[in-house]
């Protein structure tokens, strides 16, 4: 029998945007602990249905209320108040901006509270509001990171580093078939990605026309929508690789993404830092992409390369490096052995550092420390 050790308020402004399925995880497989989630908007319940909820959005009144004090004074009466109906033992705010309005909760319940950055909330988000984390890094207990490289970056904006832990993504690592890739007659190449510039999708379409110029057996079909998708659009006709290249736009089930993934002999996300300064995290969809036995080219970038291991579960290309992405896509063309030796290695290390029921363990041991140590 699990005994349960106390609850954790997840402190969340809108629960929860389809991108964010790591969260989802997070929460769900977590076992000695009883997360109530604490948000202003809830939205894909019937995606990510959690047990324990709680919205001020469900009373006109009181959404009107609460988030103008949220947008005067960083402050909601309806979160202090389930808070402390709760019996709440400590405070989980998940990205960098969640951490600063959760400040006064700490305060007023003297509650141990662990801010989770993810991505651009520890690249972006600083320059776009230099201070924003002034009083935070000194109240904060803990700040969990996805990566070293966000480690790094904390530490440039002041962050103290005893208080920085590098806790990585999991994933359900069960519910991911795992296929042995052999490279047939074409080279099915995938790319899944919300089309704005830290993807870096133009420079794997000019990658690819590197390629088919040697090889033209090679497919790309890249799944997502954005921004930048008349650019990209206007790209590939222009290099005239309508023919290798296919746009599948934003597929309506996840289950449609996997297997997507399971169809294709390699997997490409060319990441680069955007001109605002966002960047990566540690890329989910990597992650996934390794669980079901996809060899990976990637970037030089951020966290990637502690997802990806250069050389032994993909190949990693310096940023905007088109030559250099074509010359790894052309070595699995002429090494198809390499496809399912790499894909093996890649579901291991999945499974080794990027398990949900790992991960979740680790934090659940650090919630102990933590709530002990107050």
């Amino acid at each position: 029998m699990i005994v349960m050790m106390g609850r954790i308020a997840y402190l969340k402004s809108r629960y929860l945007p389809l991108t964010e399925i790591y969260i989802y995880w997070q929460i769900k497989y977590l076992r000695r602990y009883e997360p109530i989630v604490i948000c202003a908007k809830k939205m894909n319940l019937d995606k990510f249905p959690i047990e324990n909820i709680r919205s001020f959005s469900d009373r006109k009144i009181s959404y009107l209320i609460n988030g103008l004090s949220l947008k005067l004074f960083n402050y909601s009466p309806y979160y202090s108040r389930v808070i402390e109906e709760e019996d709440i033992s400590l405070i989980h705010a998940v990205f960098g901006g969640g951490g600063v309005r959760a400040l006064p909760y700490k305060k007023k319940f003297g509650l141990p509270l662990i801010t989770d950055f993810h991505g651009n909330d520890a690249s972006a988000l600083p320059r776009k509001k230099p201070g924003i984390y002034k009083e935070i890094i000194n109240v904060g207990d803990l700040f969990l990171v996805r990566s070293n490289d966000m480690k790094r970056d904390l530490i440039s904006l002041g962050f103290p580093e005893e208080k920085i832990l590098v806790h990585y993504l999991g994933i359900p690592i069960d519910q991911y078939e795992f296929k042995k890739r052999e490279l047939d007659k074409e080279l099915n190449i995938l790319l899944v990605a919300r089309f704005i510039e830290k993807k870096g999708i133009p420079y794997a379409i000019k990658a690819l026309k590197k390629v088919v110029k040697v090889y033209d057996n090679v497919k790309l079909k890249i799944i997502g929508d954005g921004p930048l998708r008349s650019e990209i659009e206007s790209l590939i006709h222009n290099l005239n690789l309508e023919r290798n290249i296919i746009l599948l736009g934003k597929l309506p089930k996840y289950s449609d993404v996997i297997r997507e993934m399971l169809n294709a002999h390699i997997f490409i996300l060319p990441s680069v830092m955007a001109s605002d300064g966002d960047k990566e995290g540690t890329p989910t969809v990597l992650i996934e992409a390794q669980a079901t036995g996809l060899p990976v080219i990637s970037t030089h970038h951020a966290g990637i390369p502690e997802i990806v291991i250069d050389g032994k579960t993909g190949f990693l290309a310096k940023e905007r490096n088109v030559d250099e992405l074509a010359k790894k896509i052309m070595i699995f063309i002429e090494n198809p052995d390499l496809i399912p030796e790499f894909g093996h290695n890649a579901r291991k290390h999945t499974e080794e550092r990027f398990n949900i029921h790992k991960q979740d363990r680790m934090l659940e041991r650090v919630y102990d420390k933590l709530i002990q140590s107050s």
